[in-house]
């Protein structure tokens, strides 16, 4: 790092650049790479890594823009995913929400981040925005949820939803916090 010979090329990374010293980052220049977007991502994980369609738009869209999350997340994530919206969209039990979602905060932090993407999806239902849905999968029991409700309540069920997200994310009991969302499920 002190004197690299000419042409040299050193990249560091980190998501934490006032960590480094301060006679490193001096030496530095900032480079930003932006999240790809939902649609690029998608395709990325269809064409190079032979993930299903359906399967590639929720991957992307809970990956965040990143194709390191998104594949790591992974069938396991998928299968988690089908038991939320079962109970979410009445399918299943919700008793079993509460078991499957409150194994640990982060579990907990996942369940409810499908639950809010299910009632954004139901939102864009609404507005006839179906290119927007990222459940395609489960589409038919969106709208199907989405007809028993007006926008105001769709959008008053994500607001509970996000404030359950930052009850656990503040330290609040997971149990508690999922009892009382499974009530609007």
């Amino acid at each position: 790092l002190e004197e690299p010979r000419p042409g040299t090329v050193l990249v560091l990374t980190t998501a934490v650049p006032d960590a480094l010293l301060s006679t490193i980052r001096s030496r530095c220049q900032v480079v930003r790479f932006p999240a790809m977007s939902n649609t690029a991502l998608a395709q990325a994980l269809k064409s190079e890594h032979e993930v299903p369609s359906d399967d590639a738009v929720v991957l992307a869209a809970f990956g965040q823009g990143s194709p390191g999350r998104a594949l790591s997340l992974g069938e396991d994530f998928l299968e988690r995913r089908r038991v939320v919206l079962d109970a979410f969209l009445g399918m299943g039990d919700s008793e079993g929400f509460v078991k499957a979602a409150g194994v640990d905060r982060d579990t907990a932090r996942e369940a409810l981040n499908v639950v809010l993407m299910a009632c954004r999806d139901a939102l864009f239902i609404k507005a006839g925005a179906l290119d927007r849905i990222v459940n395609r999968d489960r589409q038919v029991e969106i709208r199907r949820f989405a007809e028993r409700y007006t926008p105001d309540d769709l959008a008053a069920h994500a607001d509970r939803v996000s404030d359950a997200i930052r009850r656990i994310d503040g330290n609040q009991n997971v149990k508690v916090v999922l009892t009382v969302v499974r009530e609007i499920l």
